[in-house]
């Protein structure tokens, strides 16, 4: 398990507000977060200029993406 703060027994997964420390239940309480938040981030998103990697990625090039893809 992935526990770069040394402390997942006191905190849970990535000191997780819920203290899970089940990793099916931490997989769907992420998927329900990132579904939640989902059309926020789409909004925001929409208000920013792409830059030229972002037409890169737009367009599936990843020539100088700077993603190392």
């Amino acid at each position: 398990m992935f526990d770069p703060f040394n402390d997942f027994e006191i905190a849970g997964y990535l000191r997780n507000v819920r203290k899970d420390k089940d990793k099916t239940k931490i997989k769907h309480f992420e998927h329900d977060l990132f579904r939640a938040n989902l059309d926020s981030a789409l909004t925001y998103l929409a208000t920013k200029r792409v830059g030229e990697w972002g037409k890169n990625i737009l367009k599936g090039g990843s020539k100088h993406s700077g993603m190392g893809v």
